[in-house]
């Protein structure tokens, strides 16, 4: 097998600086790592250049490898190939700390990672300083180097997976790079090609309703800002935010997934509530009559789903901004609050148990079923408005997902039934979380286990009661797994076992992938992969782990190197760096 090692500045089309730091160029120097001397780039702090391109002459199918050094913070470079128009970040992975020590400035390490495989054949790499690196920290591209495929791998590389794997984008994708026109966004999804992709779920951008007159969908690429956006020009940016879906759905769908529209539906997570905000468009400041209720009947700015009207505005949403051509829509009730106290629940817990409901705890069966029977009553209204819209765009029926907690009964404590979805088929598939809710309220109960509401308000003046817990170890991602697969084996739909967080490295997901698979799940679901997907061995173990077979036997491999230069520009650091960090 051949395999090349690039002296970067042998093969670039413009003019290199000599001297660190000449603005509008990028510098060239000198180094040497494991015996072996190379010619790499830098671009330095406060410097922005043109992008540089980068032609390797090469001829034919290749694995291709970046080794990119870092000076701390979160270097990274943008990529585009000379024949797409798609564009990504690819940052070096889990090198800012070195034997447990934080560096300080300097580029003596460097990470090699997989890229991707590609026919280079007339390919050229056009490579830049990301608009939001600009002023923050240097670039530091040390090598390409490439590996020849035979012809058999090329095969098996092109060939039909399995589909494993549903890949979740977070909104921010939408931000993170120097985006001029919507075909720019395609560079991070094609990322994950070659990895056993079933779905693509694309969150529209705002949280999740929308009030008429508001700005529905807004996408911030460069240039962009909320006066821009609220001018009389909204429609024009509307429509680019159209282009934008369709390009999305056009590439998904050739790259063999489905595409579904992700939807937030609460008000108070990330964003201040309390502050109108072009991401909750106003609704919380026009339905304050809708919001969520405490025990003791405070207001909490968030919609609450005990009202058919937060129903309708939630399917209103939905029918504006889900594409007729895309193949369904992802529920997200794994993140904030949906149903608490509200007049509705605390008359139908009455009426059906004779209790006041603001007394029993949210693992309470009588409470917790109430709560969840408002939720499945607005997926069989919003179900219906699916079908209805199907019809309309001559399209199958869209399928409806669900986001959980990780694990049922939280889920259903706050207010989502996933066996019941499942058994009436409202929904067709579960994807599981990498959170839990709870209330801590323990200390508030009287003699008969039930909420002493004097002890609540006293101790909500000291601390939350509402808390939150993330875990994304094989234990509770296992665990919390036992009852969703139960319940799509017994009602039918497909169940999305969580893989660990986008801070997790290559082994820790093989190694949790491994041990879903030996509980029983067959799918995946891998949580902000856009985020992942600019880290080159951190996207490579995502995808590795849609390979059940040889995840089961053990046999995937690491793919990333990380070394240290020993020479920088004739400067011997092999044994002390003037940038020393000890």
């Amino acid at each position: 097998m051949n395999k090349t090692f690039y002296n970067l500045a042998d093969y670039v089309n413009q003019p290199l600086s000599e001297k660190f730091q000449e603005r509008g160029k990028w510098q060239k120097f000198i180094y040497e790592a494991k015996g072996q001397m190379g010619a790499g780039l830098v671009c330095g702090t406060l410097n922005n250049p043109e992008p540089i391109e980068i032609d390797l002459k090469v001829k034919g199918w290749h694995r291709v490898y970046f080794a990119l050094g870092t000076t701390g913070g979160t270097p990274g470079i943008q990529i585009q190939l000379s024949n797409s128009p798609g564009k990504t970040i690819l940052h070096p992975t889990n090198i800012d700390f070195v034997e447990g020590v934080f560096r300080w400035q300097g580029y003596d390490y460097v990470e090699e990672s997989f890229f991707k495989a590609l026919d280079l054949t007339d390919v050229k790499f056009i490579i830049s300083k990301p608009q939001d690196l600009e002023t923050r920290h240097n670039q530091v591209i040390i090598y390409i180097r490439v590996e020849e495929m035979t012809d058999a791998e090329v095969d098996a590389y092109k060939a039909k997976q399995e589909k494993r794997i549903m890949y979740h984008f977070d909104t921010d994708y939408l931000a993170e790079c120097d985006f001029n026109s919507p075909e720019e966004y395609l560079g991070r999804l094609e990322m994950l090609e070659g990895g056993y992709g079933d779905v693509l779920i694309h969150e529209v951008f705002i949280e999740s309703h929308s009030v008429p007159g508001y700005n529905e969908d807004i996408l911030p690429w460069r240039g962009w800002n909320e006066e821009k956006l609220r001018s009389k020009n909204q429609e024009k940016y509307r429509n680019i935010a159209n282009e934008v879906k369709k390009v999305l759905s056009k590439k998904t769908h050739k790259m063999g997934m489905d595409i579904y529209a992700g939807y937030r539906f609460t008000m108070a997570d990330f964003i201040y509530a309390c502050n109108p905000s072009m991401h909750n468009d106003g609704l919380v400041e026009k339905y304050p009559q809708y919001f969520c209720k405490t025990r003791d009947g405070r207001e909490i700015r968030v919609l609450s789903f005990a009202f058919k009207e937060v129903h309708k505005l939630c399917i209103d949403k939905i029918l504006r901004t889900l594409p007729d051509d895309w193949d369904g829509v992802s529920l997200f009730f794994h993140r904030g609050l949906y149903i608490a106290f509200e007049q509705p629940v605390i008359d139908e817990v009455q009426k059906r148990y004779g209790v006041d409901a603001r007394i029993l705890k949210r693992s309470d069966p009588r409470l917790n079923t109430v709560m969840s029977e408002f939720i499945t009553d607005f997926i069989r209204d919003l179900k219906k408005a699916l079908k209805e819209k199907a019809i309309k765009a001559n399209h199958a029926d869209y399928k409806i997902n669900v986001v959980t907690l990780f694990d049922h009964q939280a889920t259903k404590n706050y207010g989502c039934d996933v066996e019941a979805l499942l058994k009436e088929g409202l929904i067709q598939s579960v994807s599981q979380g990498l959170m839990t809710h709870y209330e801590e309220i323990d200390d508030c109960l009287d003699k008969d286990g039930n909420v002493d509401i004097a002890k609540y308000v006293k101790k909500r003046e000291r601390k939350f009661v509402q808390r939150r817990y993330f875990g994304d170890d094989s234990e509770h991602v296992c665990e919390g797994s036992k009852e969703f697969l139960e319940f799509t084996k017994k009602y039918g739909g497909e169940y999305y076992a969580a893989l660990g967080w986008e801070n997790k490295d290559y082994q820790y997901q093989l190694d949790l992938a491994k041990d879903i698979y030996n509980m029983g799940a067959e799918k995946l679901i891998s949580w902000n992969a856009n985020h992942i997907a600019k880290y080159g061995s951190k996207l490579s173990g995502v995808k590795a782990c849609g390979d059940k077979e040889n995840i089961l036997k053990g046999n995937c491999k690491v793919v990333s190197d990380n070394f240290r230069l020993t020479v920088i520009n004739g400067m011997d650091i092999s044994e002390f760096d003037p940038n020393w960090r000890g």
